[in-house]
């Protein structure tokens, strides 16, 4: 199942006062990270790093809030600040490296109170994304809040990190 912003509304509304940015990481069109960056301008200024094609950048050209990192995964993540935080996060990878880099990346980088939010999950699947995402749970021992029936897992990262 594609993934739409609409399966992810409610949790990305629900960062509304947790400090960071919005991101998505793996956009595909833009479909998703458009309404993203509408809502993540309702809670102010922020980055929100993604990387995609001329297309994207077309269609952010009118956020001045947003900034595009374009590149592979997991090298485009050396370049991104080591100060940024994350309110929330729409991961999006399909690939087991690329997503495993991500997790690791990006987990000690959501804010308390933050969304870390993964597409492709499946509960059978021992590799691909969900096999990425298996291993980082199994590693770091973090639990998940909660499934979507649009294949998302996510986690929301504790008031007390």
């Amino acid at each position: 199942m594609r993934a739409s912003f609409e399966h992810i509304r409610e949790l990305a509304e629900s960062c509304e006062t947790v400090p960071g940015d919005f991101a998505e990481l793996g956009v595909w069109q833009g479909t998703t990270f458009l309404p993203l960056a509408d809502t993540a301008c309702q809670f102010g200024k922020g980055a929100l790093s993604v990387g995609d094609s001329r297309l994207f950048r077309d269609l952010m050209r009118h956020h001045e809030n947003v900034r595009i990192w374009e590149g592979w995964i997991p090298e485009i993540l050396q370049e991104i600040p080591d100060d940024v935080r994350f309110a929330f996060v729409h991961l999006d990878l399909d690939q087991f490296d690329p997503t495993e880099a991500a997790l690791a990346w990006l987990w000690p980088r959501i804010s308390p109170g933050g969304v870390l939010c993964c597409h492709d999950w499946f509960d059978e699947r021992t590799h691909l994304a969900a096999g990425a995402i298996r291993q980082w749970m199994d590693h770091t021992g973090v639990q998940p809040e909660g499934t979507l029936p649009s294949e998302h897992i996510w986690f929301r990262r504790g008031l007390s990190a």
